[in-house]
């Protein structure tokens, strides 16, 4: 049987958004397929942020370099999801 179960990875475990229709205990296998939409969403979202919060840093000549390496940091962290 195959069921396309939806799930939220905490850093930890995997946590299914719905409560799959299993009893308890029961094995199953599970294929990982990256939402590469949410990741997208997810890297618009903290750019916007810094932008936002670029104003509080307008006189300090390190935003350019924050913001670069933000994402930078994104950029690996997709990497590594991806390769994972």
């Amino acid at each position: 049987m195959t069921k396309v179960i939806e799930a939220i990875f905490d850093g930890d475990v995997f946590r299914p958004i719905e409560t799959p229709n299993f009893p308890p205990n029961v094995k199953v296998r599970l294929t990982v397929e990256l939402d590469e939409e949410e990741i997208k969403k997810r890297r618009e979202r903290l750019l916007k942020v810094a932008e936002q919060t670029q104003g509080a840093w307008a006189d300090s000549p390190e935003i350019d370099k924050a913001l670069e390496e933000l994402n930078e940091s994104f950029k690996r962290w997709t990497d590594q999801l991806k390769s994972s």
